[in-house]
């Protein structure tokens, strides 16, 4: 859960123009390994309960700017394996978004996720590239996920 309040009086915390954010991003932890029911189910003719999902990796650049990925992979750190990634939804070049809310509708964010659940207490390094608002950015970043029966896994 995400608790996207603010003061009125502080505005909203704003980042800079060139910045692309992810997550999960360096260093994170306890990240979930898998996708296994999401109510409305963002992914058409597939049923989460019965053949889940791995995590998604979100890319946001600042509002009003437009996102466009090239390149996206993700590798398990321990063995090398490469991890099966869907297709880029959201962004310039991306599929277009089927979440209700359209979240991902915008041209400053999108996700892209593991075609198959990962593996639990795992570390996986991300690799992608793409422009924000034209100029060409890189992310390279290793992140965990949590142990198998964690909450919301």
């Amino acid at each position: 859960m995400i608790n996207m309040g603010y003061q009125v009086s502080q505005g909203l915390q704003a980042w800079d123009t060139q910045n692309v954010l992810t997550y999960p991003c360096e260093g994170s932890t306890l990240v979930s390994y898998q996708l296994a029911n999401e109510p409305p189910n963002p992914v058409p003719n597939r049923d989460l309960r019965t053949q889940p999902l791995g995590t998604s990796v979100i890319i946001m650049v600042k509002p009003g700017n437009e996102h466009n990925s090239t390149f996206a992979s993700m590798i398990q750190v321990s063995n090398q394996k490469v991890v099966q990634l869907r297709s880029v939804v959201g962004g310039l070049s991306g599929q277009p978004s089927v979440v209700p809310n359209g979240v991902f509708y915008g041209a400053g964010s999108a996700y892209v996720a593991a075609d198959a659940p990962l593996e639990s207490s795992e570390s996986y390094q991300v690799s992608m590239s793409g422009t924000n608002n034209g100029v060409p950015f890189t992310r390279n970043f290793v992140f965990t996920t949590g142990p198998a029966g964690m909450l919301g896994q």
